[in-house]
């Protein structure tokens, strides 16, 4: 058992960086979003729900709050309602209660128009519903600022929870590499260098690594055998955790690499944010030692022991400035601060250089913070300075009526961390194996399906995965997407770059293609046969698109077709075949 629970335990500081993060990249992908929230999710949009209510393909998606209407106004009160929630997560604020909302509305948003859906979201939604059953909020949060208990949960933390998390991560690295078939993995060696071929999906960066075809295949052995030993790496039961910490360099790596070179969205952010469980404790342990000896020893703060308020801010800016330990006592205990106190009717921060009250204490004990110290100096500017003046003298007016409110908001209560009790253990063990057996079902070779009468408990939690991404091999071949429109007096114009000339066939430029990649996936997935019941409405969305740039006076637009221009990658030496064309649909638009 204490071999079982050194493999499969979490450090809670661990979990605390993996809430920031998933808090912050739901925040990213918000704010990606916003632009396009009417032609994603509105009625008007690409995917509206009088048509996708009846697709057969996504009918039986059980839950989506984002369908109860298609005005765009609608839309956003729910991505402002889910920003919301991952705040109070990023903060840790009732962290329970924030990661379920944040689960439940990215599976609304998700659930809604899953033709923008890529291997990130895949992931962020499995990770939440991990997280529904870890202690994200027992370090670095309100929730763990604001406990009652004298002495807090130990840093590891085991449980049916922490290990099912890690059998998810290393599912992904383990399945994936065994997806990947094609001979361009093994034995040849090449998938890298035509994964960064396709510029539809590369950055810059690419042209310069394309330059080196004997370092690619190398990255190719590389990915392949990290992605199938990273799971061995973690889990053998001997030089740990040397050996975890190993695996997590050269995963992080690897996930920087992608980048880099790619433009995949937030799968790699995703990733390295989720690879921070398989930092081990001493880590942890090591850097809040060298933090803490650079500390200083004489800071302490003081405050208004009548005043509750008080006290719990100075609790809050403990735990988020990152300064452990550091006392926190009333005046009543020293002289001089009590005199402060009372002359000013301020808290006050006592270090080696004295002692400071009102807002340049809050200056100085921001300078002592080991993350945040550069923001000192820009605090200390004369405009920032007179407004956090203001900010203190206004807190200080209404002091009474905000610790009215704080008691309800920010009680003080016990906050220890919740471990499942049996039943949960043995629902999380049973899901962990649902999700093993979902991956191998997907193997092609396994030979094995997925029992029918579990599929409603798949579609309900959404654990259905599959990681795919360069699997079996990358494509080789480069793609983009053309749009002709033909206009009243028989022109045609360039309907995609909203340009009044002809289209340019030919390859365009890596930075042209698209505003965001979902909109690579939600085109490349609208186009196809088996969705044309959808092509009218990305038609219609085009035209109105032309309609609200178009020049008063100048023809209007009448027919559109869209083509899928492509070239094949050929390998280092090979002379290089011209572009072609595929016309993928065509369609009038609206007569207004």
């Amino acid at each position: 058992m204490k071999r079982l629970r050194s493999l499969f335990s979490i450090d809670l500081r661990a979990l605390a960086v993996v809430r920031v993060g998933l808090a912050l990249l739901i925040l990213s992908d918000l704010l990606l979003r916003a632009p396009w929230i009417g032609a994603f999710l509105g009625d008007e949009g690409l995917v509206p729900r009088a048509i996708f209510l009846h697709d057969p393909n996504w009918r039986d998606y059980p839950f989506s709050l984002h369908l109860v209407s298609g005005y765009p106004f609608v839309q956003g009160l729910l991505a402002v309602l889910a920003g919301l929630a991952a705040l109070a997560l990023l903060a840790g604020y009732r962290t329970r209660l924030a990661v379920l909302a944040c689960w439940l509305l990215f599976l609304s948003l998700a659930n809604r128009n899953p033709f923008v859906l890529s291997g990130a979201d895949a992931l962020m939604r499995v990770a939440l519903f991990w997280c529904l059953f870890l202690p994200l909020g027992a370090r670095w949060s309100v929730d763990s600022a604001l406990d009652s208990r004298d002495r807090p949960d130990p840093d590891s933390c085991f449980s049916a929870a922490t290990a099912g998390l890690l059998v998810q991560l290393l599912a992904l690295y383990f399945f994936t590499a065994l997806l990947k078939t094609n001979p361009v993995w093994m034995p040849e060696g090449t998938a890298v260098y035509y994964a960064l071929s396709s510029d539809y999906i590369t950055t810059g960066l690419a042209d310069y690594a394309l330059a080196f075809p004997g370092v690619l295949r190398l990255l190719t052995y590389f990915v392949w055998c990290l992605e199938l030993l990273a799971p061995l790496l973690v889990l053998l039961p001997f030089w740990q955790p040397a050996l975890r910490l190993v695996g997590y360099v050269a995963l992080v790596l690897m996930h920087l690499g992608f980048l880099a070179f790619l433009k995949i969205g937030l799968f790699p952010l995703v990733n390295i944010t989720l690879l921070t469980i398989l930092l081990p404790g001493s880590v942890w342990d090591r850097l809040d030692s060298r933090l803490r000896r650079r500390r200083d020893p004489r800071l302490v703060i003081y405050f208004d022991g009548d005043c509750g308020f008080c006290g719990k801010v100075c609790l809050l800016l403990r735990t988020f400035l990152l300064l452990p330990g550091t006392p926190i006592q009333p005046t009543s205990v020293c002289v001089e601060a009590d005199r402060l106190r009372e002359e000013h009717f301020s808290w006050v921060i006592a270090d080696r250089s004295g002692f400071h009250h009102s807002w340049p204490a809050m200056i100085v004990l921001v300078g002592h913070s080991p993350l945040f110290a550069p923001l000192s100096s820009l605090l200390a500017l004369r405009p920032l300075r007179a407004l956090g003046d203001r900010l203190y003298q206004w807190v200080g007016a209404h002091r009474e009526r905000l610790a009215m409110s704080t008691a309800a908001l920010l009680p003080m209560r016990s906050n220890s961390h919740w471990l499942p009790g049996p039943l949960q253990v043995l629902l999380i063990a049973i899901l962990a194996t649902f999700v093993l057996y979902w991956n191998v079902t997907v193997l092609p070779w396994s030979g094995l399906s997925f029992p029918q009468a579990l599929v409603p408990v798949q579609k309900l939690l959404h654990l259905k995965q599959s990681w795919e991404m360069f699997a079996p091999e990358p494509g080789k071949r480069d793609q983009w997407f053309v749009v002709r429109g033909r206009r009243s007096d028989g022109s045609g114009v360039d309907a995609w770059g909203l340009r009044e000339t002809e289209p340019d066939f030919s390859r365009p430029a890596r930075e042209g293609r698209f505003p965001l990649w979902r909109w690579r996936l939600l085109i490349g997935r609208l186009a196809r046969a088996e969705n044309n019941r959808y092509h009218p409405a990305l038609v219609d969305w085009l035209c109105r698109r032309w309609e609200q740039q178009r020049r008063p006076g100048s023809p209007r637009l009448e027919n559109l077709e869209l083509y899928l221009g492509w070239q094949r990658i050929p390998l280092p030496g090979e002379a290089k075949l011209p572009p072609r064309k595929k016309r993928l649909l065509s369609g009038d638009c609206p007569a207004n």
